[in-house]
């Protein structure tokens, strides 16, 4: 809700950007292994590239949600 969406968008947003942080902490990181922290540690990138190319992150992300 933060991001200024009504609080629906804000919890499917949020999934999906912890989620993100997710992917981006085992690209760098390795696939196994990645920790709560690790992920927490990556939430303000994948945020950032959510606010910055939230299309280009939707494009990669909805045919795996279908």
């Amino acid at each position: 809700m933060g991001l200024g969406y009504e609080l629906g968008d804000a919890v499917r947003a949020g999934v999906l950007i912890h989620g993100l942080a997710g992917d981006l902490a085992a690209r760098d990181l390795g696939k196994d292994g990645v920790t709560a922290t690790d992920v927490l540690n990556y939430l303000p990138n994948a945020v950032k590239l959510w606010r910055e190319s939230r299309d280009e992150v939707l494009k990669d992300y909805l045919p795996k949600l279908i």
